[in-house]
């Protein structure tokens, strides 16, 4: 059950920094390049997540 729950929440947060990666330089659907600061905040939050979870299914093995 961990290790589920650490892959969902890697995927679910590539996702989420794919999605802010697209809207900062292409701008488009959903958030039309609503704050430049919003998106670089959101990736960063998103990097140390990937990390995390990373770092975490690393010591489960």
């Amino acid at each position: 059950m961990d290790k589920a729950l650490c892959w969902g929440t890697l995927g679910l947060t590539a996702a989420l920094v794919l999605l802010f990666l697209q809207d900062l330089f292409i701008g488009s659907w959903p958030l039309y390049r609503a704050s430049i600061a919003l998106d670089i905040f959101a990736i960063l939050a998103g990097g140390v997540i990937i990390y995390l979870c990373v770092d975490t299914l690393m010591e489960m093995k």
